[in-house]
């Protein structure tokens, strides 16, 4: 009997000693893998000529051009021109882009090429007319602000094609 115990041990302790090796190996098989990302930074600033003719009189007219720098890497743009008084929106008249430069969707004017570093659009806004009605007593107008709200995205080697100014700012489909 002393040999079947004997056989028996040697034979549990050479399965316990394979058991740790297969385990200790199973959990340290390692492998490493580097995941290159190359980034880039986009930055922008909003460059406005705004030209009022004497006074801001009912009927008539200023120049204001609003334009994006792209002040980084190479970029798409886009804009979103608001009136702070949603009363005085209706009653001034504003003239927008006309070269087929930007396009208008979704709420926001999308510049349809991409910025390399130091480049300026062209004016998307150039002009602001306000009506008769807009004027206050003195004959002056009601205090309102235009707000130009810009936003930019890299432009990624494959953003090719007639949309890809707007396929860039929409989130990927698997998001």
């Amino acid at each position: 009997m002393n040999k079947k115990i004997k056989y028996m041990l040697i034979f549990i302790f050479a399965a316990a000693v394979t058991m740790t090796c297969l385990t200790y190996s199973y959990y340290m098989d390692t492998e490493t893998i580097v995941n290159r990302i190359n980034t880039s930074e986009s930055d922008i600033e909003i460059v406005e000529k705004y030209i009022p003719e004497h006074e801001q009189k009912a009927g008539t007219s200023v120049t204001k051009e609003v334009r994006i720098r792209n002040l980084k890497d190479e970029c798409f743009v886009r804009m979103k021109i608001l009136v702070s008084d949603s009363d005085i929106a209706e009653k001034i008249s504003l003239k927008f882009d006309n070269t087929g430069s930007w396009e208008e969707r979704d709420g926001f004017w999308y510049y349809r090429y991409p910025l390399k570093t130091g480049e300026v659009t062209v004016p998307l806004l150039h002009e602001v007319t306000y009506s008769e009605d807009v004027a206050d007593k003195n004959g002056g107008h009601k205090g309102f602000e235009i707000i130009c709200y810009g936003e930019s995205v890299q432009k990624a080697d494959s953003d090719k094609g007639e949309d890809a100014f707007y396929r860039a700012f929409m989130p990927p489909a698997n998001s």
